[in-house]
């Protein structure tokens, strides 16, 4: 009976090593397979942009998508910050940089948006009665006020941007909020978009 029972632990025991074994090859591989877009990540890294998101997100799995990688693979390229433990609680980086929302973009020379039409600005504080409904709490911001473009387009700043033509310009410190195309970070940041080939 106790030969039974040690056999059976030694057998479980081997099976979930080889589980590990197997799950641990599978993240190591997506980290070190080439993608599409690895060559633009890394130069949007080089630029100093930076995407703040969380793990629970479904925008940020969304945006992930946009780039054709894992979050494991953009972490690895330095462009993916994560801001939330499993628990939920906040890492540090997230909070100096007053990361509010995911997915967050950050470009160090700042921000232009095109807009023959002019942003709803809201308020940093939520609900001011006779905002864009735009501005309720889901928007709402501890420190920025934020300017929503007929695009779609969030930019949160604390400063207000210049204003020529259709020409909005932020700040470095202003933050794109949502999702954003490839092409749109590549007019962004000035990063030009280009596609690895297969090997």
């Amino acid at each position: 009976m106790k030969t039974e029972t040690k056999n059976s632990r030694l057998i479980i025991f081997v099976l979930v090593m080889v589980a590990i074994i197997v799950m641990m090859t599978i993240v190591i591989r997506g980290s070190s397979t080439s993608g599409k877009y690895d060559t633009f990540a890394k130069a949007l890294v080089k630029e100093g942009v930076a995407f703040y998101g969380a793990f629970w997100c479904p925008h940020c799995q969304e945006q992930e998508k946009w780039f054709e990688a894992s979050r494991q693979k953009l972490t690895a390229e330095g462009l993916y910050k994560e801001c939330e433990h499993a628990d939920r609680s906040r890492f540090p980086i997230c909070d100096e940089n007053k990361i509010e929302s995911y997915p967050t973009w950050t470009f160090p020379k700042g921000i232009s948006i095109t807009s023959a039409k002019a942003p709803e600005i809201c308020s940093i504080a939520p609900n001011v009665p006779g905002e864009d409904p735009r501005c309720t709490t889901n928007w709402a911001s501890e420190y920025f006020r934020r300017w929503v473009f007929p695009s779609g387009e969030i930019v949160a700043s604390d400063v207000p941007p210049t204003h020529t033509g259709d020409v909005w310009t932020f700040l470095p410190s202003a933050q794109l909020r949502g999702e954003a195309t490839l092409q749109r970070l590549s007019e962004i940041s000035g990063v030009p978009l280009v596609e690895d080939t297969q090997k």
